[in-house]
Order: structure tokens, then C-alpha cells, then sequence
């Protein structure tokens, strides 16, 4: 055994030879961790310093060159004359239709997503602009510019207002929470963003309400270059007003084949509705065009996903979409609007919607023959609700690529427009690592967070794990103070050549601990999980047999304070897979790393006495205090809250005699209130706990009154480990119930 760690050496040789095989299958057979592994390269290590000169451009995760990255991109390839930046773009397909036009600059470049190559511009470019997220093993490095666009005013739910999984939006809420730059085209979703994303308090950044680059491009196109160029895609008649059909994704990636077909079929059937003079063009969303593409029923109307959409804007006549954000950028040209929500019920309760349709700016159809009638009569057209069509574009004056260039490389400290905001937290931000839902101590875990009041004027953010049932939900709805939920998500970044010493280290061998690798890979996690720019307190209420997650926060984390919160007693010695004691090393190596320990397993007992009467205060529901009273004499706690268990025909009859035999002053029984009642209800000496609204746990004040206790010992130490850790040391005598 190693005097240092206390590992046994022959099994830490074994772990190690198992551990180095593994990762090198790892890197072999998946795909997934061979790109955490060469990020985690750049990332790591010191030799790949920042590109001050290299300007990452990434556009719904490399499906396209468009939008709004692709709009600042126009406007600082205008600027820069000199060719001083490198320009990166991510591209699913660098050699389309798109791409072709910029081929022969060289100071341009297209590679395809999650290459080598990709994962070392995103580890290394001084700027990265993206209009979505990024991979969830993405941290931003210090010296790195992160700014976002979005692309779009959201008409539809948003983060935690989407239908579907809790957190699912997490990974979104991170890469956000890194933003130094939060581009907004309007006030409406400056504000819908942050809130839907549970940033506001906590956002540390620059927010730019400027109006939306692409927006740019829908007022300041060479309508007659850019008509020539689509020509060459898409054959266009000369004579012809343009009609763009384009709406938004319906369904999910399993109906993709359905939802093509429902596209397709309103494309036909709108074509088949248009007046004289007039011809229809199809954009699909990004999701539905690989299979809309294939259909020849509408290849001479469908434009390539590769081509701009505000481009193709600048050169439309009539739109038609639904609840795509796409007619909030068209209310600039003034040009008539058709909401074609057909199914706007389903679409309700199936998504939600932010803002009612029919108050936005727009005329609402609901089916084709209203739609065909409203095209038949575009000469009467009149937008309903043009009264708020400044809410959502009052910005758009065909300067907001140029305002967000000046605003990135002016490198002015000072805020000096109107449209800038610096959010400045003045607020401390405590966050709280919650884990250890199935443990029987998660209450006294809720009721000290709901203990934090007096830290009404800091940010409490909570931080837990991203995938939570129905039961964990429920029992985090018992949290009773405002907090900011942000999730741990993903894994660990780490290396082939780092994985075994950060794998011993979890399993208590700290000599690898002082490998500065390993010291890295616990930073840049906190990084990438908690991406505040400081943390004030960080208190730990997390599982306390966990080695990894005591590891992670004991010396990973970096705040003014740290507090750990002990909510469960070290009963039994579990060791790790080197045979390290988990107690001993969380005792010597984890607790040093705190400022302060509050011991939550010291129960207090003592009574209260009101008119010379005891009581003891118990939590009722785990919401509101009441008490017991306390009788005088001797007494024993009968705990049968599991009747199952609990066998009527002996266990009943011999709590009888029990209580027939006057041996004890006072018979306190916590089970099913209901059951017990049929025997004891008019006994005076029998007390009735009922256990569907007492936990076992808040039992705990009055259990140590006792000078007897009956339980199923077998069944306390096996599903209530807590409890009995409690009082088997206690001087109180168990009585064992199958005896």
C-alpha cells in the first residue's frame, strides 16, 4: 500500500492497463470523442496561442453561407481592404453555389464541420461569429470574442417555453452565457431571449440591439446582380413578380419525410392560386430541404439551401410564411405579408406561441382558398396591424453590420449608443451544485437552499444535471427562492494522453493531481459548464460518495468563498477501484479546499415547551413547521411506514399486547394512518404519525426523544441508510420487528 494515497498497487497497475486499452479503442471506434480529443489538444495545451487575425464564421452549424454571419461577413470583407483578417468559413458543402462566388479570394476559406482543421480555428480564432450554438464540448478561451446573432424575432416558444424535454436548452443557455456580443434586431427579443433562456442577472456582456445584418442585405442588394445570379439556379421569367412561399420547420427529425411532403403539396397548391404576372419561388427550411430537393415535383421553384434568404428577400414581391421569423425581416420593403397558418391550433398546442398571430404585422389566411382569393386581390392589399410594424423594425436602417463592426474592432471601453447595452452584474453570484436526487437527504439539501433568503440581493444559480425525470422535477419544485437554472451537460474534456491520470485521480490517487494536466482538465470544465465571468460563493450539495464530482468542485472551481454542505454521515468506509477510502479522501483532501463546512447531520432534538407541555418542531410536506407533542414517561417509536413489510397478522397482534401491556407510557407509530387507525384510533396511548405527509427524515428531532425504537432493521439499512446512520450509534434500543 502506498503511504501516500493509500491505494493498493496492484490494483492501480491493473486499473491502468484496463484504462489505456479502453481509450485507445475510444479513439478508434468513436467518432464523437475523437473530436473532444483533438479540441481538447488546442485547448489544453500552451503551444496554440489565439490568431489575432482569424474571424470564424459558422452559420447554422455549417449548413450554409447565409444570414446574418454572412451578412457581417459581406460588410467586413468591405472594410477590409488591406485583407488585414483571415476569414474562416464552416461549411457542410465548401464548393456551392454560395462559396463559388468569394473562390478566388485569398484570404478566404472554406472547410467542412468537426475536421481536424475546424476544431483548430474554434479552439484558436481570436473572433467567432454564429447565428445558433456550438458543439457542447466548445469553451470559450479568455482571449477569444464570441458574438451571436440569432436569426430570428421569435414568434414561437424559446428555451425553457419550448415544449418537449426539461433543459433541453441548456447547451443553447451556455454558449450564451459566453457571449461577449448578443446581437438583437429589436427590444421585443432582447428581452424574449434573455428571459427564455433564464439569462437575465446573470449575463455578463454586451447586448447590441441594432437591427439584424441580414436585414441589411434585404435593402442594399444589387437587385440586378443578384437577380442574374439566381437566375442561373432557379429559371426565373423577366415579366413575372416573385412569389416566395417560405415557412418554417414543422415536426421533428423522425417526420421529416412527412412534413416534405405537407411543404411540397402547399407549393403546388399555391402555385396553382397565383393571379396572372406572378411566379412562385419555394425556400425550405434547413431540416426539409435535402429531401424537398429530391422531389422533382418542384425543382424549378425550390431554391438551393445555399442561397441567402435576404437576398432572395430583396428581390420578392409577395411573401408568404407562417410562424417563421423570416416576415418580421420582410416588413422593411412594405411589400404585402400572408400568414399561412393552417394549422394554427394544432401548431399552439403542439408548440406554443409566443405573441398572438393575429396582432403581429400581416394578414392571417388559414386555408388556400382564402389565401388564393387575398392573392387574387393584391391590388386592395392593406397590412393588418402596420400600426406596430416600428415595434420589431425600427432599427433597420440598413447600418446594423456596420454599427457591430465598429462596435468589435473601435476596442472602445466606454459605452457611447443608444443601442448598446453593458449588462454590469453588480449582484454576487452564488451558485449551487445540486446532485444526489435518489438519496434520502435531498430534503435536508431543499430546505437549506430554502434557508438562503438572506441572500435575497445576490444571484442564486443553481447548477445540476441536464437530464432529469418527472420524479427529480418533482422534488425540485419543493425549491421555494427565485434562482437562475443553468446545467452540467456533455463530458469531460480530456486527451488520449491525459485520460488514465485524470481517471486515477477520481479514483483518489491526488499524486496525478500535480500533473498540471490533469489541473487544467478540472478548470476548463468549471469553464465549460459554469460560464459566469466570476463566481462569489460556490456551495456544494452534491453526492458526498461521488470522487469525480467532490474532485471537480473541490479543485476545479475558483471563488471568493467556498462552503461545503454536509448532509449525509460517513457510515460506511466504500472504497474506490484502487482501494483508495473515499471517506479518508474526501476528509484530507476534499474539505481542506473549502472556507467553511456546515455539518447539516447535526440533529437538534431539544424540545420546545409551551405551557409546560414538550414539543418537537417536525417539517410537515416539507413545506411548513409543526409539532409533536412530546409525552412524559417511556416511550417507543413503532416505524412501519412500509405495511407491506409490515405483517398484519404478527405485527398487528404483537403491537396490540404491546400497548395492552401498559409497559410504555406513550406508542408513537409512523405508517399509513388510514391502516392504523382501524386498531388503535381509540387508544389514548397511541399516537399516529401519518407517513404521506411527514418524510422519515423530519422524523429524525423526535426519534432521538425516544428510549425505544422498533424497525425493520434490514429494511432501515438498506433504504433508509441515513436514518439509521443516525440513531444505530445513538443511546436508544432497537428493537428489531421480525424478532
Amino acid at each position: 500500500m502506498s503511504n501516500l494515497d493509500n491505494f493498493d498497487i496492484d490494483l492501480r497497475k491493473e486499473f491502468i492497463k484496463k484504462h489505456q486499452t479502453e481509450i485507445e479503442k475510444r479513439v478508434v471506434s468513436n467518432r464523437n470523442f475523437r473530436r473532444i480529443n483533438e479540441y481538447s489538444e488546442y485547448i489544453l495545451g500552451k503551444e496554440h496561442p489565439i490568431k489575432q487575425d482569424v474571424i470564424l464564421y459558422d452559420s447554422f452549424l455549417g449548413k450554409s453561407m447565409t444570414d446574418n454571419p454572412y451578412a457581417i461577413f459581406l460588410e467586413i470583407l468591405k472594410k477590409d481592404v488591406h485583407h488585414k483578417y483571415h476569414h474562416v468559413w464552416i461549411l457542410e458543402n465548401p464548393e456551392n453555389v454560395q462559396s463559388s462566388r468569394f473562390s478566388e479570394l485569398t484570404n478566404v476559406e472554406f472547410i467542412r464541420p468537426y475536421t481536424k482543421k475546424h476544431l483548430q480555428y474554434l479552439a484558436t480564432a481570436k473572433y467567432l461569429i454564429i447565428n445558433t450554438s456550438m458543439p457542447y464540448y466548445f469553451v470559450k478561451r479568455p482571449d477569444q470574442i464570441l458574438i451571436n446573432m440569432w436569426h430570428g424575432t421569435p414568434i414561437k416558444g424559446m428555451g425553457k417555453y419550448m415544449g418537449g424535454r426539461f433543459g433541453q436548452w441548456a447547451n443553447v443557455q451556455r454558449q450564451f452565457l459566453m457571449t461577449d456580443y448578443m446581437v438583437h434586431p429589436n427590444e421585443y427579443t432582447q428581452n424574449i431571449m434573455n428571459d427564455s433562456y433564464d439569462l437575465n442577472g446573470i449575463y455578463d456582456g454586451i447586448q447590441l440591439t441594432v437591427g439584424y445584418p441580414r436585414v441589411d442585405l434585404i435593402q442594399t442588394t444589387d437587385k440586378e446582380n443578384f437577380f442574374n445570379f439566381l437566375n442561373r439556379i432557379v429559371p426565373i421569367e423577366d415579366d413575372k413578380k416573385i412569389v416566395l412561399y417560405a415557412p418554417t420547420w414543422r415536426g421533428n427529425q423522425e417526420s421529416v419525410s412527412n412534413m416534405t411532403e405537407e411543404f411540397v403539396q402547399n407549393s403546388l397548391d399555391i402555385q396553382n392560386a397565383l393571379p396572372e404576372g406572378y411566379q412562385l419561388l419555394v425556400k425550405a427550411h434547413q431540416i426539409a430541404y435535402d429531401k424537398a430537393k429530391s422531389d422533382r415535383r418542384i425543382k424549378d421553384i425550390l431554391v438551393p439551401n445555399d442561397v441567402d434568404t435576404s437576398e432572395l428577400l430583396s428581390v420578392t414581391d409577395v411573401l408568404i410564411s407562417d410562424y417563421s421569423s423570416i416576415f418580421f425581416d420582410y416588413l422593411v420593403t412594405g411589400k404585402p405579408v400572408f400568414l399561412y397558418v393552417y394549422d394554427l391550433e394544432s401548431y399552439i398546442a403542439d408548440r406554443g406561441l409566443l405573441l398572438d398571430i393575429n396582432s403581429v404585422p400581416g394578414n392571417v389566411v388559414l386555408d388556400i382558398e382564402e389565401l388564393a382569393n387575398a392573392l387574387a386581390n393584391l391590388e386592395d392589399y392593406t397590412m393588418n396591424n402596420s400600426n406596430r410594424v416600428s415595434e420589431y423594425i425600427k432599427w433597420q436602417t440598413g447600418h446594423a453590420a456596420t454599427r457591430i463592426i465598429d462596435e468589435l474592432f473601435e476596442n472602445k471601453d466606454e459605452v457611447e449608443y443608444e443601442y448598446e447595452v453593458k449588462i454590469n452584474n453588480n449582484r454576487k453570484n452564488v451558485v449551487l451544485y445540486l446532485d444526489g436526487f435518489e438519496n434520502n437527504d435531498y430534503y435536508s439539501k431543499v430546505q437549506f437552499i430554502n434557508s438562503l433568503t438572506e441572500n435575497i440581493d445576490s444571484n442564486i444559480i443553481l447548477l445540476t444535471k441536464d437530464h432529469l425525470s418527472n420524479e427529480e422535477l418533482l422534488l425540485l419544485s419543493q425549491i421555494r427562492i427565485k434562482y437562475n437554472h443553468i446545467f452540467r451537460l456533455g463530458q469531460v474534456n480530456y486527451t488520449v494522453d491525459n485520460y488514465v491520470a485524470y481517471s486515477l485521480t477520481n479514483q483518489g490517487d491526488m499524486s496525478m493531481y500535480k500533473e498540471e494536466n490533469v489541473q487544467n482538465i478540472l478548470k476548463e470544465e468549471i469553464r465549460r459548464i459554469v460560464p459566469l465571468k466570476r463566481i462569489d460563493h460556490f456551495i456544494y450539495l452534491g453526492k458526498m460518495m461521488d470522487v469525480f464530482e467532490n474532485n471537480l468542485f473541490a479543485f476545479g472551481i475558483t471563488a471568493t468563498n467556498k462552503t461545503y454542505v454536509k448532509t449525509n454521515l460517513f457510515y460506511n468506509d466504500q472504497k474506490t477501484r484502487i482501494n483508495v477510502s473515499k471517506n479518508k479522501h474526501i476528509i484530507k483532501n476534499v474539505l481542506p479546499q473549502y472556507d467553511e463546512i456546515i455539518d447539516l447531520t447535526a440533529i437538534n432534538s431539544n424540545p420546545v415547551v409551551i405551557s409546560q407541555n414538550k414539543y418537537i418542531p417536525v417539517m410537515f410536506n416539507n413545506e411548513k413547521i409543526n409539532v409533536i407533542k412530546l409525552k412524559k414517561g417511556r416511550k417507543l417509536m413503532m416505524i412501519a411506514n412500509n405495511f407491506s413489510d409490515f405483517d398484519e397478522l404478527f405485527g398487528i397482534y404483537n403491537l396490540q399486547r404491546i400497548v395492552a401491556q401498559n409497559y410504555y407510557d406513550a406508542v408513537y407509530i409512523y405508517g399509513n394512518e388510514e391502516i392504523f387507525g382501524n386498531y388503535f384510533k381509540n387508544e389514548k396511548s397511541v399516537y399516529l404519525i401519518d407517513s404521506k405527509n411527514i418524510s422519515l427524515m423530519n422524523l429524525l428531532p423526535l426519534a432521538l426523544n425516544f428510549s425505544d425504537l422498533m424497525l425493520d432493521t434490514k429494511d432501515m439499512n438498506k433504504y433508509f441508510k441515513t436514518f439509521y446512520s443516525y440513531i444505530v450509534n445513538k443511546k436508544i434500543n432497537i428493537i428489531d420487528m421480525n424478532v
